[in-house]
């Protein structure tokens, strides 16, 4: 009798150990994979984020054709009042969904002012849609031969050199690291791609590299009309 207790007990110590060197290897595996899948997760958010831009860019396409050719005006002096809903910083507390000029291009309308407004959100965005009421700011700073002249008025699009290359919106408008190069970007989108979605004024999207330095100049894309 008390060798079979002892039998028992042995046996059952043995599985406690197993079970111990099994959870051990488990959590050395999962510490190993992590990093992975938390870019894979990032990829998926990136396309996500991708794909917002490209139905806003045929937004934009559309609403300038509905006004002779012209780009939207520069909402209520704001980078970000495009599209999206009411936020949460500054004059765009009062910019709700329905006074945002291309939500209606969007689909979801007519919006009432505190609607949120998905196309507008990046899934890695956990400031600027709250803040501003969406994550894409537009290539519309005035006095740089952007999208808006210094009057806040949209520019004709007939003026734009190369559609292909001039920067349309970006997340977080990434593109004010551009005009301030050696500022580090506050908001890091697609953290774990160091990459941050963009659109471009002929509706392509692209994914560019950011830096602590900022966006780089590059030959294959400008924020300026005449370029």
């Amino acid at each position: 009798m008390k060798n079979n207790r002892r039998q028992k007990n042995a046996s059952l110590s043995f599985t406690l150990v197993e079970l111990l060197v099994m959870s051990s290897v488990f959590a050395v595996l999962l510490s190993l994979l992590q990093p992975a899948l938390i870019r894979i997760l990032e990829k998926a958010r990136q396309m996500s984020c991708a794909n917002n831009l490209a139905n806003v860019a045929k937004a934009f396409q559309v609403y300038s054709d509905d006004y002779n050719g012209f780009a939207p005006d520069k909402f209520y002096k704001t980078t970000f009042g495009w599209l999206g809903t009411a936020g949460s910083y500054g004059a765009y507390k009062n910019i709700g969904a329905d006074k945002r000029g291309l939500n209606v291009y969007l689909g979801g309308a007519p919006y009432q002012a505190r609607d949120p407004v998905p196309a507008a959100h990046c899934p890695s965005d956990d400031i600027a849609y709250d803040k501003y009421g969406s994550t894409y700011g537009v290539n519309n700073h005035t006095g740089y031969h952007s999208l808006s002249y210094s009057n806040g008025n949209g520019i004709p699009l007939s003026l734009v050199a190369h559609p292909q290359k001039m920067l349309l919106m970006g997340a977080n408008a990434g593109f004010n690291f551009i005009w301030t190069e050696n500022m580090t970007p506050f908001l890091g989108y697609h953290r774990d791609l160091s990459t941050w979605n963009f659109s471009f004024v002929d509706g392509h999207v692209d994914d560019l590299f950011i830096s602590k330095a900022g966006l780089k100049k590059d030959s294959n894309y400008t924020i300026y009309y005449d370029q």
